[in-house]
C-alpha cells in the first residue's frame, strides 16, 4: 500500500505537466528548449515539441503504473517490463528529438 502513496506523489505532478505540455502551453518546462538562446527558440515549433513531450510523459506514466503495480503484486516481470519500456522510450525520444529537423518551424 505504501508504494501507491509514493506512486501517486510521483504521478500526479507528472500528469499535470503532461496535460500542460499537450495543450501547447508551458514549453519553458522543457530543459533544452528553456536554456537555448532566443534565436534558437525562434527556430523551434514549441507547440509541437511540447505536445511530443506531453505524450511521452503520458507513456512514462503508464510505464510507472506498471512498475508500481508489479512491485505491489510481487510480480518482478511487470516492473522489469515497465522499467525497460520507460528506458527505451526515453532514449528513443531523445534520439528522435535531436536528429533531423522534426520540430523546426516550417518556412
Amino acid at each position: 500500500m505504501n508504494i501507491w502513496i509514493i506512486g501517486l506523489a510521483t504521478l500526479i505532478p507528472l500528469f499535470a505537466m503532461a496535460v500542460l505540455m499537450v495543450t501547447g502551453k508551458d514549453s519553458w518546462l522543457i530543459a533544452g528548449y528553456n536554456t537555448s538562446s532566443p534565436e534558437k527558440q525562434a527556430e523551434i515549433d514549441a507547440i509541437a515539441l511540447g505536445r511530443f513531450i506531453g505524450y511521452l510523459l503520458f507513456f512514462e506514466i503508464l510505464c510507472l503504473l506498471l512498475v508500481f503495480y508489479g512491485i505491489d503484486a510481487h510480480k518482478a516481470i511487470l516492473y522489469v517490463i515497465g522499467g525497460i519500456l520507460s528506458l527505451v522510450s526515453t532514449l528513443a525520444a531523445a534520439v528522435y528529438i535531436n536528429t533531423g529537423n522534426h520540430f523546426r518551424k516550417k518556412p
